[in-house]
């Protein structure tokens, strides 16, 4: 059985599954929320400065998957969301310890808000911008910062040791 779904040393109590669907949810609206901003005020040729020149604000329409790669076409990255977003279900649905629970549901949250724009409009709505000069990371969003820390609570969590 995998180690996420034994270590009983952590069960969740009586009406938490609430509080990981707010968690989803949350994420969900404010991604879907902030990229409506961000098509609606946002240009793809000017961005915007919020940090100064290390957080800026631009519109990118992404056709690929992380970091904009391009393996395959549309129907790829939307079927490989799909595959994505029910993989996670199963494991939500199973996992007994509430910083599994949460981090998967911050992971589901990113993953459906990314699935939502794959649906509506082919491509995932991207408009963070962090960087130094030249050196800038690849455009994201609310969903990526959702997923990200997601996967980091769940690795840590992984790793931690166990009481007693």
């Amino acid at each position: 059985m995998s180690p996420l779904l034994n270590r009983d040393e952590e069960i969740p109590e009586e009406g938490s599954s609430l509080r990981f669907l707010g968690i989803f949810l949350g994420v969900v609206c404010l991604d879907q929320a902030t990229k409506y901003l961000a098509s609606k005020f946002l240009s793809s040729l000017l961005p915007r400065e919020v940090i100064g020149p290390f957080l800026r604000l631009i519109l990118v329409r992404n056709p690929g998957g992380t970091f904009g790669i391009l393996w395959g076409g549309k129907p790829f990255y939307l079927y490989l969301s799909i595959f994505a977003v029910g993989l996670i279900c199963f494991y939500l649905v199973r996992v007994k310890v509430p910083l599994y629970k949460f981090s998967l549901a911050l992971i589901l949250g990113g993953a459906v808000g990314n699935l939502v724009d794959r649906i509506r409009c082919g491509e995932v709505v991207d408009f963070l911008d962090c960087g130094i000069g030249p050196y800038r990371w690849p455009t994201f969003n609310i969903a990526d910062c959702a997923i990200t820390i997601g996967i980091f609570v769940l690795l840590w969590a992984s790793f931690r040791k166990r009481k007693g």
